[in-house]
């Protein structure tokens, strides 16, 4: 950072200069902050790239079945008398505490805190709309 400072001011001895402490905390704040955003951006790209799996997988458990279940699973061409237009219902099974935060990336309590909230809204979500 201090041959950034100098660099930028021409002055080989600017770091130390009385005269410019004013330019060079600020050029110290710049810095962090740039940093700072740096790590921002880098976590809200991994949210929004969470979010649009989240939205596929969503969308694919979604979709209504082409041809009754047993058919596909008995690979028949033509639906018999006795074949249930849909399998029998298993119970939700939501993710567990465990597996969510498994996936988190971050110590901070408010990502974590985030991360958490969106998983079981997804979950809430697909239960809805399997159940």
């Amino acid at each position: 950072m201090k041959e950034a400072f100098e660099k930028m001011t021409g002055m080989p001895d600017a770091w130390t200069n009385p005269a410019l402490m004013v330019s060079r905390n600020a050029f110290i704040q710049g810095w962090e902050a740039r940093a700072q955003h740096d790590v921002d951006a880098t976590i809200i790209q991994y949210h929004e790239a969470t979010i649009k799996r989240l939205e596929k997988r969503i969308e694919e458990l979604a979709q209504p079945a082409q041809e009754p279940w047993c058919m596909k699973m008995n690979r028949c061409t033509t639906k018999c008398e006795d074949c249930p237009d849909e399998p029998a219902k298993r119970p939700w099974v939501g993710l567990t505490h465990q597996e969510i935060s498994n996936e988190v990336i971050s110590d901070e309590p408010d990502f974590v805190q985030g991360f958490v909230q969106g998983a079981r809204w997804a979950d809430a979500l697909l239960e809805e709309k399997n159940t």
